[in-house]
């Protein structure tokens, strides 16, 4: 299971790649899953899809990257909280320390989105927090991001049925080359997501850190996903998340050159702006947090 250690512990780091040794203080690991989800959970009709996607071979030609500045509207600085979550699901389904790091239970979930719903806060997707960022759009005010990493199914048995209850919606984040397989969403549940207004985001096809990486193999990573989801999904993603929170100049300039509107870190940071739409700021949500202690974490951005 491909866990994000960086989100939960270090932040984002325009830094080289981060040694695979010390998993636990913020650098990346790629080994086998950690969380054992469990079995059961809502069904969902659809043809039949392989468990996972061949990548397709990387782009040949690189198109230069956008301007980071606005050129038809105004700049806005906005002041959106995005909750990071990678885990929801009860202790006794994770099967290492790391994963119950980065795992928050049900209930406690439950307990952040009761109380944020109580203070009248209400959710965009990380899509049309980006598109507004595009389009020099003020939010209103007490708005904010659901985030949730990797693709785990307990997505879909866990934080789904939450989400919807307080008519919330979150955004995705999805590794191609884990879909389908144990313990991850399949593409049935992805287009289910899809249908049920969540966004699905672009978490790369094998999560690797990408500073590590020669550039086409960046690109790879990030556009060859984009064609996997367009091809699964017939929708292209409009946002990305660094794999470990992990990104430098090469990372960045693959994001823009895939069309992507907006890039996720794990570092806290209390403003978004289309400058800095890739290097956009969440807040690592612990399940040690009450309701109440979220709360008042979230309102710094009031």
């Amino acid at each position: 299971m491909v866990l994000v250690a960086a989100a939960a512990m270090a932040g984002s780091r325009l830094a080289p790649a981060p040694s695979l040794e010390s998993v636990a203080t913020g650098t990346p690991a790629t080994s086998a899953p950690l969380i054992a989800a469990p079995s059961a959970g809502p069904p969902v009709a659809s043809p039949s899809l392989t468990s996972a996607s061949a990548a397709p071979p990387p782009p040949t030609l690189v198109p230069p990257p956008p301007s980071l500045e606005p050129t038809a509207f105004p700049p806005v600085t906005l002041h959106v909280p995005i909750l990071a979550y990678h885990v929801v699901a009860p202790l006794d389904v994770a099967a290492s320390d790391l994963s119950k790091l980065l795992t928050v239970l049900p209930e406690r979930f439950e307990d952040h989105l009761h109380a944020l719903r109580r203070e009248g806060w209400q959710t965009v997707t990380a899509g049309v927090l980006a598109d507004a960022l595009e389009h020099g759009r003020l939010l209103p005010p007490r708005t904010f991001v659901i985030t949730l990493d990797d693709g785990h199914d307990d997505g879909w048995t866990y934080a789904l049925p939450i989400i919807q209850r307080y008519g919330f919606v979150a955004t995705f984040y999805i590794v191609t080359g884990l879909v389908g397989l144990p313990t991850y969403l399949t593409w049935a549940q992805l287009r289910a997501l899809q249908a049920l207004g969540m966004e699905i985001g672009n978490h790369t096809i094998d999560h690797l850190a990408l500073p590590s990486q020669p550039a086409a193999e960046v690109l790879r990573q990030v556009a060859g996903a984009q064609a996997i989801f367009e091809g699964h999904l017939e929708l292209a993603p409009t946002t990305f998340s660094y794999p470990y929170g992990l990104y430098d100049a090469t990372t960045v300039q693959a994001v823009l050159a895939t069309g992507l509107l907006g890039a996720m870190t794990s570092s806290g940071g209390l403003e978004q702006t289309w400058a800095a739409r890739f290097a956009l700021p969440r807040i690592n949500v612990r399940n040690a947090w009450t309701g109440a202690q979220l709360i008042r974490s979230v309102n710094r951005f009031r």
